[in-house]
């Protein structure tokens, strides 16, 4: 090749590369200052999730940024011990109950700013009554009591919580704790360590443990994988915001234009839901022996975790979300409907064992839709679910349980 011609290509070249370096340069301080604004095409509640060898899956220690919910544009910060909560001490303040709180997505929930949340909530209402108390949320999306009693034997334990509450929401923890019957029944793997029941002194036995595969796919975010086409991510580019901005919306254009056009995308095809194929129903007087062994394991976990909380010093409690269809009278009036089936066979097993609980339906019935709604955005609270159910634990809490107190004031619903 002449040098006349390499002159030529550089003379187009150059130009070319200064000019996408200014761009990417400008677009990149640009997402640095409004990330705010644009964080929403970069975060879903999926990105602050990563694959764990203990629980399948955790909250990135880290994470941080605004996502987009159906109450707004919410902040989620992440801290080093991968839970939704300020920095917490290993060493706990001898003046101040630590108690952790263990549970799923309605701990969680990144609809409200932490400070809105049912977790918190709960502890400046103990702190306005003179209670000292320190709360720390350890709820995981998704979350069932296979993983929080794992997660609990694996880092809780390392808090030294001197209470420590299961949040056991009745609407699907049964079905997270069943992970294990239908992996049998399907031969599918659930992403996740699981249990079955068994002879043992403990009542169930661990399978896929340390978990060793890859993230569920419930919680990979399409817009943070790179697209891949025979195996090749022609449009992975690097780590800059700017473009991954640029391939986030390539990621949109792909997912909602031109797959669906495209032989074998690699979608799952819907099947109908899993649990009524292989269970039948659940909300009916008499669940099938697989529903009733589902209620079992999830009995036998929870007995675990007491087991080594107050082997570790600490007292354990329950405390029990209703769902919203419990507290809707057109279905609760559905023939052959026991809406009450979980908990029918959840508290004798309590009392059996001693288990201090509290059922959240209780002050629920009494508030919802005769003076507020409490559901909002699916399945989860909204803030009127968040202050309900912060009143009734933290007077539950002071009532249970021994929490260090300055001459508490006379209770009252703030």
């Amino acid at each position: 090749m002449s040098k006349y011609r390499l002159k030529a290509i550089a003379f187009l070249t150059i130009p070319f590369l200064v000019s996408l370096a200014g761009y990417i340069l400008v677009c990149e301080t640009y997402i640095v200052f409004n990330e705010r604004k644009m964080s929403d095409h970069l975060y879903s509640w999926r990105s602050f999730h990563t694959v764990d060898r203990y629980t399948g899956w955790a909250l990135e220690p880290g994470a941080r940024g605004y996502v987009r919910t159906w109450n707004g544009l919410i902040y989620t910060s992440i801290n080093k011990l991968g839970l939704r909560n300020p920095p917490v001490s290993i060493n706990k303040d001898p003046d101040r109950t630590r108690i952790l709180f263990l549970g799923d997505s309605f701990l969680y929930d990144n609809a409200f700013p932490r400070e809105d949340t049912y977790a918190h909530q709960t502890e400046l209402r103990l702190e306005q009554q003179g209670y000292q108390a320190e709360i720390i949320n350890a709820g995981v999306n998704g979350y069932g009591t296979d993983q929080e009693l794992l997660y609990y034997k694996t880092r809780g334990r390392r808090l030294k919580p001197d209470i420590c509450v299961l949040n056991f929401y009745v609407g699907n923890d049964i079905q997270d704790n069943a992970a294990g019957i239908i992996s049998e029944q399907t031969g599918t793997d659930p992403g996740k360590p699981y249990y079955t029941l068994n002879k043992t002194s403990d009542g169930v036995v661990a399978h896929n443990y340390p978990y060793e595969g890859k993230l569920a796919s419930s919680f990979v975010d399409p817009f943070n994988s790179p697209i891949t086409i025979a195996g090749f991510a022609p449009f992975h580019l690097f780590g800059l915001k700017s473009l991954r901005l640029i391939e986030t919306k390539l990621n949109q254009v792909w997912q909602s234009k031109i797959s669906p056009y495209i032989a074998d995308t690699g979608k799952a095809t819907k099947t109908g839901n899993v649990y009524d194929k292989y269970f039948g129903p659940l909300w009916i007087n008499n669940p099938s022996d697989r529903w009733i062994d589902a209620i079992k394991i999830s009995s036998f976990l929870i007995k675990s975790i007491k087991k080594q909380v107050e082997k570790d010093g600490g007292r354990f409690g329950v405390v029990i979300i209703p769902k919203k269809q419990q507290l809707e009278k057109h279905w609760l009036e559905h023939e052959n409907r026991d809406p009450f089936v979980v908990e029918n066979r959840l508290i004798p097993f309590f009392e059996k064992e001693n288990i201090p609980y509290i059922k959240l339906y209780d002050s629920f019935k009494y508030i919802h839709n005769k003076y507020a709604a409490l559901y909002e955005g699916g399945v989860h609270w909204n803030n009127g679910g968040h202050a309900v159910a912060s009143f009734a634990v933290a007077r539950w809490l002071k009532d249970e349980f021994v929490i260090n107190n300055n001459k508490p004031a006379g209770w009252r619903y703030d």
